[in-house]
């Protein structure tokens, strides 16, 4: 347990001013103005109606005046509901206050483990001591598999803002880990409340080693049980925790996420739901991708979604610069490889076996060319225009295609 050294820290934190929850002028004070005139009674007051309107800086100065008992009777329990509600929304200082209260069993039965997802939510979103704590708890083996190598990444993450960690950093000797790695194992994902973008919390264990982690969320079909789509966001880090912004095509959707540790050889967790009613196994899914301004190409790749779909495979056409000059196929796991190969094989302008290959989503086809993947009988076709028609694509490996 971490928390007793560090209840002095909570309590600097939350006596620490709150922004107010709207710059608008107000005939009443905010909830902040109050607290900082001393009026706690008022402010507790002023904080309940901003908390109500969906101010998670609200929540977060209920929480302190009911923990520290200011104006109100002290409360644990109620502190930390509030906190928790300023917590999902993404506030890093109730986060923090959330994992402290459940290190300590504070306003609830202790729970190392949930405490220490919490600790790696506030680190995520910039609590430089937080992130010294998931030292603490890795190197002590407390809510979280004892990892010397992922206290040491932990430790050298805080050091800069931190003389303690860098004093336990240097004093933790380098562990030898034996290959290979075993995969990450998700613990939560979270969506924030609120926050502008949306940003996604996630969370995981490591049972031995460190990165790097490579983060994928993808689109999911609500109710099914695979991702349905090419990836939304991706990202990479040497902690165990990551908070990510999504885009705003991701609004709405069920998203699923997965991590990955490694390099050239990536080993996946399990995909996981993100949001309810997500997928949460590996997909089959293709992202076409069509130079800005080649009309011709960037019909023919719709064509090829559109049959590719009624295949059973999701597919999606984007407008992107090629990386490549000529045609091909890219996917990242030994799962993708199956259709990759299907794909590269159904396609005459594709020359080359399909490639391993940082591949968002899963796979890529890179359709590069204009008149050189016209659809048979369009005028100009050159000799390399005669690809199949996109009704006849197959999702089944071909004997001999690709490597």
């Amino acid at each position: 347990m971490v928390a007793g050294p560090i209840r002095c820290l909570l309590v600097a934190l939350l006596l620490a001013p709150i922004p107010a929850a709207s710059t608008a002028q107000r005939a009443q004070p905010t909830g902040q103005e109050a607290f900082d005139r001393q009026d706690y009674a008022l402010a507790a007051e002023r904080w309940r109606h901003e908390a109500a309107e969906g101010a998670p800086e609200a929540a977060l100065g209920l929480g302190l005046i009911h923990d520290l008992g200011m104006g109100v009777p002290r409360d644990s329990a109620t502190a930390l509901r509030w906190y928790l509600e300023a917590a999902g929304a993404g506030l890093s200082e109730a986060q923090f206050n959330v994992a402290v209260m459940l290190d300590a069993g504070t306003g609830a039965p202790r729970d190392a483990a949930a405490a220490a997802t919490w600790y790696a939510r506030a680190a995520a979103n910039g609590n430089e001591r937080a992130g010294y704590n998931m030292g603490l708890l890795y190197e002590a083996g407390s809510g979280v598999p004892q990892n010397p190598a992922m206290a040491r990444s932990w430790y050298a993450a805080a050091a800069p803002a931190m003389s303690a960690a860098a004093e336990r950093l240097s004093a933790l000797p380098a562990p030898e880990v034996a290959a290979p790695l075993p995969a990450p194992r998700p613990l939560v994902g979270a969506v924030t409340r609120g926050s502008d973008p949306p940003r996604a919390d996630l969370v995981w264990s490591v049972a031995a080693g460190a990165g790097p982690f490579t983060l994928q969320i993808a689109r999911a079909p609500s109710g099914g049980t695979e991702p349905g789509a090419p990836l939304v966001v991706r990202g990479e880090t040497d902690l165990s925790a990551l908070s990510l912004p999504l885009p705003p095509e991701a609004a709405g959707r069920a998203l699923a996420w997965r991590v990955g540790r490694g390099t050239e050889e990536i080993r996946w967790s399990d995909w996981v739901a993100l949001t309810p009613g997500a997928a949460t196994s590996p997909a089959d899914s293709v992202l076409i991708l069509v130079n800005p301004g080649d009309d011709p190409g960037a019909l023919y790749a719709q064509e090829l979604a559109a049959a590719m779909r009624g295949a059973g495979v999701e597919a999606e056409v984007r407008s992107a610069p090629a990386p490549a000059s000529e045609t091909r196929v890219d996917y990242t796991a030994a799962e993708n490889r199956p259709l990759a190969e299907a794909v590269a094989a159904s396609l005459p302008v594709v020359t080359a076996p399909a490639q391993v290959q940082e591949a968002p989503g899963g796979i890529v086809l890179h359709l590069v060319g204009g008149g050189a993947v016209l659809p048979a009988g369009k005028p100009d076709a050159g000799p390399q225009a005669q690809p199949l028609p996109a009704s006849q694509i197959s999702t089944t490996p071909r004997s001999g295609a690709g490597r």
